[in-house]
């Protein structure tokens, strides 16, 4: 039977492989990335296109344990509110001395985005208010209003009681709605001398449909 010898001549070179082989510029990635990845244009106009054709909606939680999610939400906006503090008692040391007492500051603000689930039950809290302060006391702390998922909102401080020793602190909660209580008026008697209790928080919660 015949045989029939190859040419090693005539297959491809290595210069040949090489060149099949070779991996491409980095222009060449540049090039090929910035053609797949949108620009912010792009996605600009695709946001306002989506958003365009859905409602924006705004509701204001100020009581209950939890919230369902609407058919077709994906993400929401939340907006917590802390309890108000209470504001401080008066003092009164005679009839012609008396001290207004230190209001009460408002709870704290925080916002946050969240991914959520069409249909799920989300619970919260609504942080109450704090206790106004008795004569020559101080009031109670605001509460804290919790929504799962999101960054706690701490109750305001409450307001000190009124004396010629005492300053009251500066507040260190953010500020916004002010639901902190009144502090106490320096008036003669002291069953009319008791601070104002804080506001109750609240969630605001923001999303489209």
């Amino acid at each position: 039977m015949a045989t029939t010898s190859l040419n090693p001549g005539i297959g491809p070179t290595n210069a040949d492989i090489a060149t099949a082989v070779a991996a491409p510029s980095s222009s060449t990635i540049a090039t090929a990335v910035a053609a797949a990845v949108p620009t912010s244009a792009q996605i600009t106009t695709i946001v306002q296109s989506n958003a365009s054709s859905k409602t924006p909606k705004r509701l204001t939680l100020l009581s209950g344990t939890s919230w369902t999610v609407p058919t077709g939400v994906t993400f929401v906006n939340v907006q917590l509110q802390g309890g108000g503090g209470g504001g401080g008692g008066a003092t009164i040391s005679s009839t012609t001395n008396a001290w207004l007492g230190q209001s009460g500051l408002p709870g704290q603000m925080i916002a946050s985005t969240l991914a959520t689930t069409p249909g799920a039950s989300i619970s919260y809290a609504i942080g109450a208010g704090g206790t106004g302060g008795a004569y020559n006391a101080s009031g109670g702390q605001g509460g804290t209003t919790t929504f799962t998922g999101a960054t706690s909102a701490a109750g305001g401080l409450p307001g000190k009681a009124a004396s010629p020793s005492i300053v009251g602190s500066v507040g260190t909660q953010a500020a916004g709605y002010d639901n902190g209580g009144a502090g106490g008026p320096p008036f003669t008697g002291s069953t009319n001398n008791l601070g104002g209790a804080g506001g109750a928080g609240q969630i605001i919660i923001e999303y489209w449909t």
